[in-house]
């Protein structure tokens, strides 16, 4: 996902809000990947499974926040 974010770095010569649509675009699928593993993992794999399933869905959440309010017209450079 960072591959794809170089180019909105480089344009906005800084971190944007709209570098949250390529995560989007790859840690959305990842969630779904995510959850269809959990039933067909035991022990400490399932423990690591469900471990990145929060870390990217707290990730998400973020990141879908950026994206709505890059989209209202938040465009500042951090």
């Amino acid at each position: 996902g960072m591959l794809l974010n170089l180019p909105i770095l480089y344009r906005e010569r800084g971190f944007s809000k709209a570098m949250a649509f390529p995560h989007i675009l790859f840690w959305t699928p990842l969630i779904l990947v995510l959850i269809d593993a959990l039933d067909n993992t035991v022990g400490s794999a399932t423990t690591y499974l469900w471990l990145l399933l929060l870390v990217n869905l707290v990730s998400l959440v973020f990141d879908y926040a950026d994206a709505a309010s890059w989209l209202r017209g938040d465009r500042d450079i951090a």
